[in-house]
């Protein structure tokens, strides 16, 4: 089977969640939260790369205990991480994935997987369920989108390396920055394919978001224990 490479862009300080420091870093049931993004994806690829910045090595190294993985260092921003990550893949295939997202499920990782490989690329989202509206600077309703047709990204996003690597060369020579790597694998001219995603994978971005993310893994522990 073609190897995959997990990376794992993680040199953002967090500092919206307000939690004194690199909120990958906070303690979620014992652990860092970054252990329980890593040790989701563990089963699921051969290769994982952090980028991290340089003067936190050994605090991510530390966080994902007896979790192999290989720290690079990453860039002044995640689209530069996320490059810095894929150069040093080697795998045939790159499963990008948020440090801030530990609540990702198997089957969410397996399903991108099996898109990904059938249709080239394919990432995690989540159908809008509250009515869309575009507004314009004045504050002022302009139009109403389908929500049908309205999807919230997610991680996992999984690429061809060879083709995603050509992507990330192409925007950085045409100056485009995109807010997640399927943005730039589609400025490329490319298809990514959309898999069901879900609530439960939630990027934690505010304090709060850590007690949610503690209540869905605690679940999952008492599911397993059953």
């Amino acid at each position: 089977m073609a190897m995959i490479t997990a990376v794992v862009p993680a040199a953002g300080c967090g500092a919206r969640a307000a939690l004194n420091g690199n909120k990958i870093l906070a303690p979620l049931h014992g652990k860092p939260l970054l252990f329980w993004t890593l040790r989701a994806l563990e089963n699921h690829a051969e290769q994982i790369v952090v980028s991290a910045r340089r003067e936190e090595f050994g605090l991510i190294r530390e966080a994902a205990g007896e979790i192999a993985v290989e720290i690079v260092e990453g860039g002044a921003s995640r689209q530069d991480s996320v490059w810095a990550g894929v150069r040093a893949a080697r795998g045939e295939w790159v499963l990008v994935h948020d440090a801030a997202r530990p609540c990702v499920s198997r089957e969410i990782i397996e399903e991108c997987i099996e898109a990904a490989q059938n249709y080239g690329a394919a990432i995690a989202a989540q159908n809008a369920s509250d009515t869309i509206k575009r507004v314009n600077s004045h504050g002022e309703i302009v139009e109403t989108l389908d929500r049908r047709e309205i999807w919230l990204a997610q991680t996992p996003q999984v690429f061809a390396r060879e083709t995603f690597l050509k992507a990330l060369n192409h925007a950085a020579q045409t100056g485009f920055s995109g807010t997640d790597c399927a943005s730039i694998w589609e400025n490329f001219g490319e298809k990514v394919r959309v898999v069901n995603g879900d609530s439960s994978n939630l990027k934690v971005t505010f304090a709060p978001d850590l007690e949610r993310a503690a209540a869905i893994l605690e679940g999952r522990f008492e599911e397993k224990n059953a």
